[in-house]
């Protein structure tokens, strides 16, 4: 492997936030892997993960802490009180941007609150990258790993009806469970399934949820996915179908209750906009 020349710095006291690569080792940047030979401690979710990325790099050995889901709140406070002696520590998770679906909001929070200096350097993520594969621009919303009880998913997935894209983590182990209950839902919604980003083996598909999940070759086992929903929309929420069948209804002599009375009961559409679209057609002379 090439060797990169990389600097090392005499880092302020502070609390250093350092992605690490989602899967090719090769994704990230300098000024991280010189910051995590600079610092004085690296916390981490898992040790053995860190020690591989170093040894890849042949960076210099750094004292490491674990931190983790199970001790957040003992080790945020050790991890003050290191700082506050003078001493740069970095933070990194697994894979990925700190505090994105993983720990470390506990000590970040506390940081802020006692004043002492943040720095973030920019990095891998598998969110911002299954965003740049998403094909439209819109709103969206981010929530995470989905929840591993199928009757909460449910209620999760039944959220998500409005005009955002909706983005959820999930694991290999229910990601068919996943995609069936979400197709039995709205199987017309599209839908952006990624799978092991930046991997040679990664998976990217794109389509309806329907087709997607009769058709897929995925497997349980490793790994996990981004699942962005695409905007929800109804045909009882659009605007054309509303106006089409008004006009229709008035040009068959149908009053204006006996139409609404329809509409209420195959449409989502509130009572005042549906005079709105009446009042709108008589002006533009459609009925």
């Amino acid at each position: 492997m090439q060797t990169i020349p990389l600097k090392e710095y005499d880092l302020s006291a502070g609390l250093y936030l350092i992605a690490t690569p989602i899967g090719n080792n090769n994704d990230i940047s300098v000024r991280s892997l010189e910051y995590l030979q600079s610092v004085d401690l690296i916390a981490c979710e898992d040790t053995r993960d860190l020690k591989r990325l170093v040894r890849h790099w042949q960076l210099k050995e750094c004292k490491t802490i674990a931190y983790h889901q199970h001790n957040e709140a003992s080790s945020a406070k050790g991890i003050i009180e290191q700082i506050k002696q003078g001493k740069s520590v970095a933070l990194v998770s697994d894979a990925g941007t700190i505090n994105i679906s993983d720990p470390g909001a506990i000590l970040i929070r506390q940081c802020l609150q006692e004043s002492i200096a943040i720095t973030s350097l920019p990095g891998p993520s598998s969110l911002s990258t299954a965003l740049s594969l998403y094909p439209h621009h819109c709103d969206f919303c981010f929530h995470g790993f989905i929840d591993k009880k199928s009757k909460s998913r449910k209620e999760q997935l039944e959220s998500t009806r409005n005009e955002m894209a909706h983005i959820f983590f999930e694991s290999a182990h229910r990601i068919i469970q996943h995609l069936e209950e979400a197709a039995s839902i709205f199987p017309e919604r599209e839908i952006l399934i990624c799978k092991d980003l930046s991997k040679s083996f990664e998976q990217i598909h794109f389509g309806k949820l329907l087709d997607l999940s009769q058709n897929l070759p995925l497997e349980e086992g490793k790994g996990e996915f981004v699942l962005i929903y695409s905007p929800y929309s109804d045909e009882k929420d659009n605007a054309e179908f509303l106006e089409k069948s008004i006009r229709i209804a008035l040009q068959a002599g149908l009053k204006n209750g006996a139409i609404w009375d329809w509409l209420k009961a195959h449409s989502n559409l509130k009572r005042k906009d549906f005079y709105n679209h009446i009042e709108k057609l008589k002006q533009h002379g459609k009925t």
